[in-house]
């Protein structure tokens, strides 16, 4: 009851329902007993007992966690295989069998969702590669990452935090200790426990993943949560009298519920103000504003047909692509060079683009561009309408989680940060062969070496420093280019919004010959 009371009302969790993150709330809540299932057959298939529970309840509670969310597997694949074969040699046998029985049933029980498990690790190592995730528990300071765990800050709120949330980790701490020390089940916990603290440690150093890392700490929580339970009811199983006196383990028992009501009490206290007024974090007009995704339609209409012939589409929010496309289903021939990452199962977030422009283009108002008078025609609020061959023009469109999304930066103003190895879509005029982007770099990562690259071809090279760089890029022919902006400085995560960051684009323009 502690450990549910603990993981329910915790931030960790409460957030997933917050933010609408329906698979996560679901998996965070199944993941306790599908372990405890699993857990529980292997024991009692290994010590030969009758009353063990089926096997295909093990291996359909683990298959159901699967397809629920999948991001749970990571962290509970070592602990599994650990806790197969780290057994004594005689009963290592039974052990292997009961985990073959059950790993073998589990495919049976669902195939399909164990392909979609491959296909999510895929997504995941993608991911990895490009960065552009915030962080909650890494790069930042040990009291906001306190703070985070326990509750006392939002998970997305930039800290520093509370000093006073290293009394209630130090009190978590002390719980999973005395789990993996004293409680009944410590070989479990000792296994699963000391597998999440591998998986943490490897992806905040060895493979440096903020997003994988974070989740990792998040999707475990009730398991820890269990732990900790586990920990300080067996300290409380050894408070008998008359050794400690008769009164001392009713008081230890109203204290610790005293204590799991206090947590549950601060981390709804925090996560409470993301509930109210709005039952949202934001409006529905914010994120679908009917009038202009009509304007957009009636737009493309006008010039360029039903079809949406020589027409495409430019922009890099996930909520204007998911309505655009919908509003804009029938246009079988309008472009979309660039699709938001978001579950797209490790496919190319440039897959669409052929390497050509289009005559029309719906453009996301906030992208860098430079355009002749006359090119833009019409907008819509979030929206520009542009007629490329009314001048000349250039637009430069970050690709991919190696870009975040335009921000106005204090003394830079407008600029798309990337990683260390952005992807940048420029579409311009055919008369525009030469461009000039301008670049910063992030200030303790500078000087950064930028090697501008196409198609394996080296365009230009540049010294970028924190104050603005100007860099000439001879552009392959045609009149659109997929670019590659290699650093030789590593991404790192940067205050307030924890999302990696290397060099900054704050501008693109065309540029005369040599």
């Amino acid at each position: 009851m502690a450990a549910a009371v603990l993981a329910a009302m915790s931030s960790v969790v409460l957030s997933e329902v917050v933010y609408s993150h329906s698979a996560g709330a679901l998996g965070l809540a199944m993941a306790p007993l599908a372990v405890a299932v699993a857990g529980r057959y292997l024991d009692d298939a290994v010590a030969q007992r009758p009353d063990r529970p089926p096997a295909w309840l093990a291996a359909g509670a683990l298959t159901a966690l699967a397809c629920t969310y999948t991001e749970y597997l990571p962290a509970l694949a070592l602990a599994a295989v650990l806790y197969v074969v780290a057994r004594r040699p005689g009963q290592l046998g039974r052990s292997l069998r009961a985990g073959a029985t059950v790993a073998g049933l589990a495919l049976l029980v669902g195939p399909l969702v164990w392909v979609r498990v491959v296909l999510s690790f895929v997504n995941e190592a993608g991911v990895s590669q490009s960065g552009g995730q915030a962080a909650s528990y890494l790069g930042v300071p040990l009291r906001t990452i306190a703070a985070h765990y326990v509750g006392t800050l939002g998970i997305l709120e930039p800290g520093p935090g509370d000093p006073v949330s290293y009394v209630p980790l130090l009190l978590l701490g002390a719980g999973v200790l005395l789990a993996i020390a004293i409680s009944p089940a410590r070989r479990f916990f000792r296994l699963v426990i000391g597998s999440i603290a591998a998986l943490v440690l490897v992806l905040s150093t060895i493979r440096y993943f903020p997003y994988g890392q974070g989740e990792v700490v998040q999707v475990t929580f009730p398991v820890v949560m269990l732990a900790v339970a586990a920990g300080y009811g067996a300290l409380l199983a050894r408070l008998r009298p008359p050794r400690l006196g008769r009164g001392l383990r009713p008081a230890a028992a109203v204290l610790a519920a005293a204590l799991v009501v206090v947590f549950a009490a601060v981390n709804v206290h925090t996560v409470l103000p993301y509930l109210a007024p709005s039952p949202t974090p934001y409006a529905a007009s914010e994120i679908y504003n009917a009038q202009e995704f009509a304007a957009a339609r009636n737009w493309l209409l006008s010039v360029a047909g039903p079809a949406g012939h020589d027409a495409m589409v430019l922009d890099t929010q996930v909520w204007d692509q998911v309505w655009l496309q919908y509003d804009l289903r029938d246009m079988t021939d309008l472009d979309f060079p660039y699709l938001v990452y978001t579950y797209s199962n490790g496919q190319s977030t440039t897959r669409f683009f052929d390497g050509s422009s289009r005559r029309y283009a719906v453009v996301e108002s906030d992208l860098l561009m430079e355009v002749s008078p006359g090119v833009v025609v019409g907008d819509s609020g979030d929206f520009s309408f542009l007629d490329l061959s009314r001048g000349g023009a250039v637009i430069a469109l970050g690709a991919g989680l190696s870009f975040n999304p335009v921000s106005d930066d204090t003394g830079i103003g407008p600029v798309q940060w990337m990683t260390d190895d952005g992807q940048l879509l420029v579409f311009h005029s055919a008369s525009v062969t030469r461009i000039i982007l301008t670049l910063v770099a992030v200030p303790h990562l500078a000087p950064n070496t930028v090697e501008v690259e196409s198609g394996g071809q080296v365009l230009a090279t540049a010294t970028v420093t924190a104050a603005r760089v100007e860099v000439p890029v001879d552009l392959p022919p045609g009149n659109a280019a997929l670019l590659t902006l290699q650093g030789s400085r590593a991404a790192a995560v940067v205050p307030p919004d924890g999302r990696l960051r290397s060099i900054g684009l704050v501008g693109v323009q065309a540029a005369a010959g040599p």
